[in-house]
């Protein structure tokens, strides 16, 4: 089966579209999810198919994402998808204590 990707709107969705596997690692897993480096090449896609996996197995789980943020619009996205961010460059000295 030959997918066609016409737009980046329908690759996100693609990238973040869980599967049965996913729902079921999220549901497994103890704890939250903590994402470093969430800003990058593949940190917002993971955010959003950990929330829609987590939505799917129907937990409660917090997804975190951590990352500098340079472009707010990308933690305003991320935000209003339901997943927690926290504005950190962690190559700073006293970040991580923050």
């Amino acid at each position: 089966m030959t997918t066609t990707i016409n737009n980046q709107a329908e690759l996100e969705e693609r990238l973040s579209r869980p599967t049965d596997a996913d729902a079921a690692a999220l549901a497994a897993m103890e704890g939250d999810l903590l994402i470093l480096g969430a800003g990058g090449k593949m940190g917002p896609s993971l955010g959003k198919l950990a929330r829609r996996a987590a939505d799917k197995a129907g937990v409660n789980k917090r997804i975190i994402a951590v990352a500098r943020f340079s472009d707010t619009k990308l933690a305003a996205e991320l935000s209003a998808q339901g997943i927690e961010t926290i504005t950190s460059d962690l190559l700073e000295p006293g970040e991580l204590e923050k």
